[in-house]
């Protein structure tokens, strides 16, 4: 693990444990990024989906209708917590890796939505996972 992953690893953790506090900031924010991305997502078609850094509370739960639905979480407790709720369906990937380590992946597949949900700003290289999305 690089220096710069550590780093983020160690964020996450930390931001974890701030989401599981009783009054949590991070708790409140991350229900209301939650809600922006599922009214944009239900209000068209969406077929398959890519989550980049699904934290602790992937989005497919709330979306009742898709057919693939793919997630790449580095973390690899919260790629274990979204394993877990995936339980059951076959519609669900879970992929514990770097999007720049495993894009190459989804080149050939039609994706309705790729949810970069407040990843960027967690990200040693922010531009370089814009162009690799593009």
């Amino acid at each position: 693990m690089t220096s710069s992953e550590e780093d983020m690893h160690n964020y996450a953790i930390a931001w974890a444990g701030e989401h599981d506090k009783k009054f949590s900031f991070e708790a409140v924010h991350s229900s209301i990024r939650r809600e922006q991305a599922l009214r944009f997502i239900l209000r068209s078609p969406h077929r398959c989906i890519l989550e980049i850094g699904c934290g602790l509370d992937p989005l497919f739960p709330y979306i009742p209708d898709f057919d693939r639905y793919f997630i790449v979480e580095p973390i690899e407790k919260f790629a274990t917590k979204a394993l877990n709720k995936k339980a059951g369906t076959s519609r669900v990937t879970v992929i514990n890796d770097y999007f720049e380590g495993c894009f190459n992946k989804f080149r050939d597949i039609h994706l309705d939505y790729i949810i970069v949900n407040s990843v960027l700003h967690e990200v040693p290289h922010p531009s370089l996972l814009l162009e690799n999305i593009h």
